[in-house]
């Protein structure tokens, strides 16, 4: 008996070694795999600090990432900002190069090569390619005048793809094909005796799936639309839907293995109210299942990203009795329960928090970027962009504006909080557009964090987080060609 107990003791001890060893390559495997999350939410006011908003985002070079939409000046421009992981402005641009006519950069795709290319409402159909330096590249006007494009995808085949609609007595859908340097390969109207609208579109197995609404004359119900075409812009099918004999309309389209996802805006069975809903269909268009998304208000659906094999992410915006505009994200299975929930709504209680766009990060953070209007001494709506973790985790909003003046000396200002546990925020201002380096190093001198990179005059905040670091004393250093300053910060667990 005594022989056996040993036998088992030891043999426990053997299996929670096993075990323990197990747990631990898991988790150094899970950090490297995904990383660190990286949270904070932020406006950004434009160069006319009126009416700015956020239409698409876009990934960039390395962990920087595109925000694309619009700004008023001397009439409407395109806006793109190109920011960092921490949410910290690395450019901006403001362009027009349509006077007289309203510029929205409405859709955005990274070129391949850290650089965006954009499309939207210049009057005209249109693309303009940036390279990550922000200098345009290039500038394509296809002459198909009142022409809104809405989506951009990049094709399996290079190039681009653009939808759209072109708008007039009636409105007709519109599909235009590019190469990868913008020339025209083709464009074309697809008809309609009322409206069609072309809202998004994906490529596989050689076609475009196109989803979007159309109504026809005399005014009916406004049907949710998918249109397959071919490689040259040929319709191979066409097929409608309503939701549960409502209208709809088909705002955005993903797939998932042999499935295709098209989300979009329907109404209450009861209520004339605005509902959220999702739909299942097979590559033939066949309806598998169809989804009204839960809501105790009002609400249209904005975006659609296919997280993963068994989760949805949903943004929807919505309207309360109280005047304030709200963004809800939720994410959700495969049949439309919700597992997370976020509600974005303005800290004082009047204003909105409008979002429109989401992106998933390589470590498995969540982007947002609409518009905002959250200030209670702001005149106009700013850009606000999120970042949350998986789990739509996400700390207070901080406002990042340009300051009336510019600073008028460099100063690193004392880290906050400090002591920290774990996330602390380092601010420092430069007076003129100059490379920043910010390291941080612990008590034996090693390196620990960096960042560098070149700025505009102005004030910035790095956000650092020490999760993964121990307690004690460290030291943060700017550095430019003309000034150095260290102080130390201590980290508490």
């Amino acid at each position: 008996m005594l022989k056996n107990v040993k036998y088992l003791t030891k043999y426990a001890k053997t299996s929670m070694r096993v075990a323990v060893f197990a747990i631990t390559l898991f988790v150094l495997l899970t950090n490297n795999c995904f990383g660190q999350s990286i949270t904070w939410q932020r406006t950004y006011d434009g160069p006319a600090h009126y009416n700015d908003r956020a239409y698409s985002l876009t990934p960039a070079d390395g962990n920087n990432f595109y925000v694309v939409g619009r700004t008023i000046v001397s009439g409407y421009y395109h806006y793109i900002l190109k920011l960092n992981e921490f949410g910290d402005t690395l450019w901006t641009r403001s362009i027009q190069l349509n006077p007289g006519f309203g510029a929205f950069s409405l859709s955005s795709i990274s070129d391949g090569s850290g650089g965006v290319v954009v499309t939207g409402d210049n009057d005209t159909s249109f693309t303009m390619k940036l390279d990550k330096y922000g200098n345009i590249v290039w500038y394509k006007n296809y002459y198909m005048i009142a022409t809104m494009c809405n989506k951009i995808i990049k094709k399996n085949s290079d190039g681009y793809l653009i939808c759209g609609r072109k708008q007039g007595t009636d409105d007709h859908g519109y599909v235009l094909s590019v190469d990868t340097s913008g020339n025209l390969l083709w464009q074309n109207l697809y008809l309609s005796t009322e409206y069609k609208n072309f809202n998004d579109v994906l490529e596989f197995n050689n076609s475009f799936y196109l989803a979007g609404a159309i109504t026809d004359a005399p005014i009916d119900t406004q049907q949710v639309l998918l249109t397959k075409i071919d490689f040259f812009g040929d319709v191979q099918w066409e097929k409608r839907y309503t939701i549960f004999g409502r209208d709809g309309n088909g705002q955005k389209i993903e797939r998932l293995n042999d499935k295709i996802f098209i989300a979009g805006t329907t109404t209450d069975s009861i209520l004339p109210e605005a509902r959220g809903y999702f739909m299942t269909i097979d590559t033939n268009g066949n309806e598998i299942s169809t989804k009204v998304l839960q809501a105790t208000k009002s609400e249209i659906l904005q975006d659609l990203l296919i997280l993963n094999e068994n989760r949805l992410l949903f943004i929807l915006t919505s309207d309360s009795s109280f005047y304030i505009s709200t963004t809800r994200v939720i994410v959700t299975d495969l049949s439309g329960n919700i597992i997370y929930e976020k509600h974005f709504v303005p800290p004082q209680n009047e204003g909105d928090i409008h979002l429109v766009s989401g992106m998933k990060t390589s470590n498995g953070d969540l982007i947002f970027a609409g518009n905002s209007y959250i200030d209670t001494n702001a005149t106009s709506e700013d850009v606000f962009v999120a970042r949350t973790d998986s789990m739509l985790y996400v700390p207070p909003i901080g406002i990042s504006s340009y300051e009336n003046e510019l600073p008028k000396d460099y100063r690193l200002y004392a880290a906050y909080p400090n002591p920290f546990n774990p996330v602390t925020n380092i601010k420092f201002e430069i007076p003129k557009d100059v490379n920043v380096s910010i390291k941080i190093y612990d008590i034996l001198g090693r390196e620990v964090f960096s960042i560098n990179e070149y700025k505009k005059a102005g004030s910035y905040e790095v956000h650092f987080d020490g999760s993964n670091f121990a307690s004690g004393m460290y030291f943060y250093k700017l550095e430019t060609d003309r000034f150095s300053d260290t102080k130390k910060m201590v980290l508490l667990k």
